[in-house]
């Protein structure tokens, strides 16, 4: 009788034990619409981590390639995290630059910190070596001369987005007098 006891409170002090480590984590969905008449959002998350004003776009919640997952809307955003465990606590929406941010506050039970990002990658989750490589050739012209002038040339490893991302900056600087342009070659 006295080893029935013993077995059963040993049970059940390892059920509380197993409680106490148990903790509620936080999370942030950022949501930015993808266009001005588009429901389509990017979601960053922010877990409370530390990082850069200027790399706030490695916590993009994107697919294992490393490319950027598109949700339909915020709803599918939190269907998204509702599969992983997390659970919504509120939500509101702060104008920015004429755009709107869409922040949901969610919450999920963890017993470690491993247990926060499961089921998903962000951008800063994909390793730099697991990436395409690419040979960008950046060129200038002036619009009066038909030849194309080497600016520069390096080779970045990087996601289909930043390279469509650099592609885009790099275009946009044409105006009147100059055009510019990169040819891309992905490398083996």
């Amino acid at each position: 009788m006295k080893k029935l006891i013993l077995i059963l409170s040993l049970i059940l002090l390892g059920g509380v034990y197993n409680n106490i480590s148990a903790r509620k984590a936080y999370a942030e969905l950022l949501g930015f619409q993808k266009g001005l008449f588009s429901n389509k959002v990017k979601v960053h998350v922010d877990f409370g981590q530390n990082v850069s004003f200027w790399k706030q776009g490695n916590m993009t919640i994107v697919d294992e390639d490393g490319k950027d997952i598109v949700f339909n809307s915020m709803v599918d955003a939190m269907n998204f995290m509702g599969e992983r465990g997390w659970e919504f606590q509120q939500a509101y929406v702060v104008t920015e630059s004429g755009q709107n941010v869409y922040h949901w506050l969610l919450s999920k039970e963890v017993d470690s910190d491993e247990d926060i990002k499961a089921g998903f990658n962000v951008r800063s989750d994909v390793r730099k070596e697991d990436l395409p490589k690419y040979t960008l050739t950046f060129l200038k012209r002036n619009r009066l001369n038909p030849e194309w002038d080497l600016v520069k040339s390096e080779t970045k490893q990087i996601s289909k987005d930043e390279l469509n991302s650099i592609l885009e900056e790099w275009r946009s600087q044409s105006d009147e007098k100059y055009e510019y342009d990169c040819q891309v070659k992905r490398e083996k």
